[in-house]
């Protein structure tokens, strides 16, 4: 039943890009602004601009790049410190089993890999702004669930052979 009030209208998730290829992040925009559940309030091929963006606009999603430079894992800590409430979800091209366990050390709860299918990312936008994790098929394999905190931790290559 639909009362008028604006609580009855379809929640947007406000997404922000940090990413350091211009072309590929102005693609995203694109892409994810043209549907109606989603709203991209920003976009940065810095850190530092990315931090000054925060400190007057957060998003609910942000979308991140690994490999925009150096100090990234110490940027990621900062927002889950200073921004608890902003779901990470990382979008890259790197599938390396070191990044993706500190990823998952830091609990990001989503890696998602440049080479998927778009409508992929959009679930996993969704899935991460609902508060569930979000996966690329390919780090899906890399990571198992361990114990009965079901902490999910990658299992590397040379963990299998031993």
């Amino acid at each position: 039943m639909t009362t008028g009030f604006a609580a009855d209208a379809p929640r947007t998730t406000r997404i922000a890009i940090v990413d350091r290829t211009s072309l590929l992040s102005q693609a995203l925009q694109v892409a994810l602004q043209n549907r109606p559940e989603f709203e991209v309030v920003w976009a940065s091929d810095s850190l530092q601009e990315s931090l000054r963006h925060l400190e007057s606009d957060v998003p609910s999603v942000l979308l991140v790049d690994v490999e925009i430079g150096q100090g990234i894992f110490q940027f990621l800590q900062r927002i889950r410190k200073s921004y608890p409430g902003v779901r990470v979800l990382i979008l890259t091209t790197n599938a390396c089993d070191a990044f993706v366990q500190r990823a998952l050390h830091m609990e990001i709860p989503g890696y998602v890999l440049k080479d998927e299918r778009l409508e992929m990312l959009v679930a996993a936008v969704q899935q991460i702004a609902s508060g569930k994790p979000a996966y690329s098929p390919r780090i899906k394999k890399k990571i198992r669930f361990d114990g009965a905190d079901s902490t999910p931790i990658v299992e590397s290559r040379l963990a299998k052979v031993l």
